[in-house]
This record gives structure tokens, C-alpha cells and sequence, in this order.
């Protein structure tokens, strides 16, 4: 009898708290008010004094009828509060994306946006071999000097020397040879980006060819002369757009200066016009220079491991915290805090240890050549140096995606984006065209890696190796040193 009247007091209370419900809602719900008859129907007892129950248990009964939300309109009276966090969240979304777009994103842009503004801070050699020019002819005109003020008013941060100038400060006791070899020397170990070097007796040689009976072994040829020295395989995607139309700009005005003034002025002092080889005159017209390219960019494949690659590598150091996060919050639970310390390094070494050599497969799948360097052993000085680019990149990662998963979960987004971007931005582009404050390229993963992988693909200066490897072992070390604070 006590039961069935504890029934009865829960059933005689279901439809004042139903009723309290409809009327907090301020607007007729007809539909309810049936569904509360049908379910106080459902709890009365019949005529004969039993429960007219057939599909609650007496747990149910006893715990009341549970209550739903009732779903509403946006403008709604009852959702003011909702509808002010929405507004809140709107608001906060889109002051997070600005900034993200006028910080982050606009770095980026702005890496490309004024390569002209800094021309100014890129260094170019050249070195005018000395032109012998005889005292008789008088009235000859040095192409040496003429080719020389042209490059004195062009941008560029210009080192000019002449044979004694170039030889005493390089400490050279050979000829033209042994300057020549040291030009290339001072490209390749990147002291200048860019050299022009014009041979000796340039002028003579082509005055020899107008006045010579032999019209085949005089023959004046500009490439022989003027030679451009540069590496392409030192930035493939910014030698042709950004740095060579400095050169190409001074060869175009020379080009110009030659055939409409200097060859001109040259025929009117030839005086001996018996001497005259007319069938020389149509090739000193041709003034071109000799484009050296010392490490070409050879294969057009390799734009993937040096350049567009680095972000997948960045991106894949990512992924495996957010793998282990189930397994690691269950070992968390069993291993005492220093073995959980050593079991997470140790799990994030060896797991890159894998990637990095999958990785690195790819390049080898497309036959791309490991050997330029370093010989057969190309393979694993490419695939050790993802490793440590991989560990710096991805121990930077996981301390900071556990304190974002701590915090603030959702901002996980502009973490990636800012990581990888603050990377290309000063990877990809030129600090010699560029603002000082990309320099912190210089402390960042991929810029060194970058540096790397272009010694291993196109054989360039090992001098800066050192650097590169010490700079990532630095984040490693870093990175192992803040983990167990962030864990």
C-alpha cells in the first residue's frame, strides 16, 4: 500500500510540472498538453486498482517522467542568453581570423611584395680584366670602361675590381686562369649572389676581327668575353625572377650602348677600309653575355623535397601527438612521471625515426639523385637531416599542442597555420630582398633544413652545415628539456 501511494503523489505532481514548463515557454502548446494527458493516462491506475503500465519499469515510475528541452525560434524570448554567447563567439572568431590575416598571413605576402625596394642589399661582383688597348690607336674606346659605368650606376651592392685590384686582394700570383677560378670560388662559398667577369683585351680582339683578312678564326664573339657566374641550384625559384634581371637589365643597356654608339663610333676611326673584314661586321653585333650557371637547377622534380616538401614534413610532425593521445593518457595513468617522461621522448624519437625514412623513400621512388655531394652515402646524410628537422619541428609541436589542448583546444588551427607560415615565409624567399626581420629564419627549423637538402641535391658550399645541424640540435635539445614541464 506504501508503494502504490508514492505512485500516486508522482502521478498527481506530473501535471503542475508540466504545466510549469508550457507556461515558462509563454506560448500555447496544444500538442503537449495532449502528450501530458496521454502520459498521466499512462501512470493512473485503472478501475480495477492496477497499474496501467506496460512498457515502464517501477524505477521509471518511481524517478518521475523526464523532461525535454522544447526546441524554439532564433529570435525567441526564452534563448536571449544563447543567442548573446553566439554573438560573443562571432565577435571573437572574427577578431582571431584578422589578426591572424594581417599578422601571420601578411608576412607572407610581404616576403614577395617589394623585391625592387632592397636590391640595394644584394651583393654582385664584377671584375674587369684589364683591357690593352695599344697608344697608337687613340681613338679607341675601352668596352672594358663603358661596361664599367654602366654597372657603377646600376643597383646592387657592386664590388668592382680591375686585374691588379682583384689580384692583390685575393692574394693571387697567376693570370687570367687563376682569376677566373677564383671568381667562381667567390660565388660558390656565396659571397655574391651574381659575377660579371669580362676577359682581358676584349676592346683589341674586337678591333682585330674588322681588320683581319681571316674571316673564321677572328671572328669576335661576345660570350667569349663577358661571362655571368651564378648558381641557380642556391635558390631555384628566386635566381630567375629576382636576381638575375639585375644583370640582365645591365647587359640589355650595354646590348643597347654597343650597337648604337660604340660599334658607330668605331667604324668611323677605322681610317684603313682596304683592311676592312665586312663579313666579321655582322657578328659584333651580336653582344651577348655567357650565362655560367655553376649548379644549374637540373631536374624539375627536386621543387618537391626542397621547397613545397618542408611543409609536409612540418605538417607530418603534427599528426602523431594527436595519435597517441588515447595511449598516452593510459600510460600516464600506470608509469610513474619520470618513466612517463622517458617513454614519451623516447616514443617521439623513434616514431620520426620511421617517418623520416618514409619520407625520404619518396624522393627515391622518383629516382631523384642523392649523389652530388655525398656519394652513396646521400641516401642517409638526406634521411638523417629530416630526422633531426622532423624532431625539432615536431618536439616544438607537442609542447605547445599540450598546452593548447590544456587551454584552449580550439585554437589548435592557428597554431598550424602560424608555425608553417612563420617557416616558409623565411625559407622560401630571399633575405637579400627582404626586410632584417625575416632573419629569424635564421633560428627557425626549416630554413636550415632548406640549406641542407640544397648541399645534398645540388653540391653547394658545406660551409654553412655546421650551422645548420647545430641550430636543429639546439631545438631538440630545447624542446627535450621543456617537455617534461608541459607533459
Amino acid at each position: 500500500m506504501e508503494t502504490i501511494s508514492r505512485k500516486t503523489t508522482i502521478v498527481q505532481n506530473e501535471p503542475k510540472v508540466l504545466a510549469s514548463v508550457i507556461n515558462d515557454a509563454h506560448i500555447p502548446d496544444t500538442q503537449s498538453y495532449r502528450e501530458d494527458s496521454s502520459s498521466i493516462q499512462s501512470y493512473a491506475p485503472d478501475i480495477d486498482g492496477k497499474d496501467n503500465i506496460s512498457n515502464s519499469s517501477n524505477s521509471d515510475i518511481y524517478n518521475g517522467s523526464p523532461l525535454q528541452i522544447v526546441k524554439t525560434r532564433f529570435f525567441s524570448k526564452r534563448i536571449v542568453k544563447s543567442r548573446r554567447n553566439m554573438m560573443k563567439s562571432f565577435l571573437l572568431t572574427n577578431v582571431l581570423y584578422s589578426i591572424v590575416i594581417y599578422t601571420i598571413i601578411l608576412m607572407f605576402w610581404g616576403a614577395s611584395a617589394y623585391t625592387t625596394k632592397y636590391y640595394h642589399k644584394v651583393k654582385l661582383l664584377a671584375v674587369l680584366q684589364d683591357d690593352y688597348i695599344p697608344a697608337n690607336n687613340t681613338g679607341m674606346t675601352s668596352l672594358t670602361d663603358s661596361l664599367g659605368s654602366i654597372i657603377e650606376q646600376s643597383p646592387g651592392q657592386w664590388s668592382i675590381f680591375n686585374t691588379s685590384s682583384f689580384m692583390e686582394r685575393y692574394k693571387l700570383i697567376g693570370g687570367t686562369e687563376e682569376i677566373n677560378n677564383k671568381v667562381i670560388e667567390r660565388i660558390y662559398h656565396e659571397h655574391y649572389r651574381i659575377a660579371i667577369n669580362v676577359k682581358p683585351n676584349v676592346t683589341m680582339s674586337l678591333y682585330d676581327s674588322l681588320i683581319s683578312g681571316n674571316s673564321t678564326n677572328d671572328i669576335f664573339k661576345s660570350t667569349d668575353f663577358f661571362e655571368l657566374v651564378y648558381e641557380t641550384g642556391r635558390d631555384p625559384t628566386n635566381m630567375a625572377s629576382g636576381f638575375l634581371p639585375l644583370v640582365e637589365n645591365i647587359e640589355a643597356e650595354f646590348r643597347f650602348f654597343f650597337t648604337t654608339q660604340y660599334v658607330p663610333s668605331l667604324m668611323k676611326n677605322l681610317t684603313s677600309t682596304n683592311n676592312l673584314n665586312f663579313e666579321n661586321l655582322g657578328s659584333i653585333l651580336q653582344m651577348d653575355f655567357d650565362y655560367n650557371d655553376y649548379r644549374p637547377f637540373y631536374r624539375r622534380a627536386l621543387i618537391s623535397p626542397i621547397q613545397v616538401g618542408l611543409i609536409f614534413a612540418v605538417i607530418l610532425s603534427i599528426f602523431h601527438f594527436m595519435l597517441y593521445s588515447q595511449i598516452n593518457a593510459e600510460m600516464a595513468k600506470i608509469l610513474n612521471p619520470r618513466h612517463y617522461i622517458f617513454y614519451r621522448i623516447g616514443l617521439t624519437w623513434f616514431t620520426f625515426f620511421f617517418i623520416s625514412l618514409f619520407y625520404c623513400s619518396v624522393s627515391a621512388i622518383f629516382n631523384i639523385d642523392f649523389t652530388k655531394a655525398f656519394g652513396h652515402g646521400g641516401f642517409v646524410v638526406y634521411w638523417m637531416s629530416t630526422w633531426l628537422f622532423m624532431l625539432a619541428c615536431g618536439g616544438a609541436n607537442e609542447n605547445i599542442l599540450s598546452l593548447i589542448f590544456l587551454y584552449g583546444p580550439q585554437f589548435l588551427g592557428f597554431w598550424i597555420i602560424f608555425f608553417i607560415i612563420i617557416n616558409a615565409s623565411t625559407t622560401f624567399f630571399p633575405f637579400a630582398l627582404n626586410s632584417v626581420f625575416y632573419r629569424i629564419g635564421y633560428m627557425l627549423p626549416m630554413h636550415n633544413a632548406a640549406d641542407i637538402y640544397r648541399v645534398i641535391f645540388f653540391d653547394l658550399t658545406r660551409n654553412k652545415m655546421g650551422r645548420n645541424y647545430g641550430i636543429l640540435i639546439a631545438w631538440i635539445v630545447l624542446n627535450t628539456l621543456l617537455a617534461p614541464i608541459v607533459m
